[in-house]
């Protein structure tokens, strides 16, 4: 019983945990490209 609870509990989690680093890395690429972006028309104007 213990086992199982431990691998019910550990599923769940690293789905999560990938989960919540695939939206972070979304959210470094979006920054990035927001800054990029703000650089640019800095430059342009």
């Amino acid at each position: 019983m213990m086992k199982f609870g431990t691998l019910t509990e550990e599923d769940p989690g690293d789905v999560d945990s990938i989960r919540n680093t695939y939206y972070l890395n979304i959210f470094i690429v979006l920054l990035v490209f927001i800054f990029m972006v703000l650089t640019l028309i800095r430059a342009i104007s």
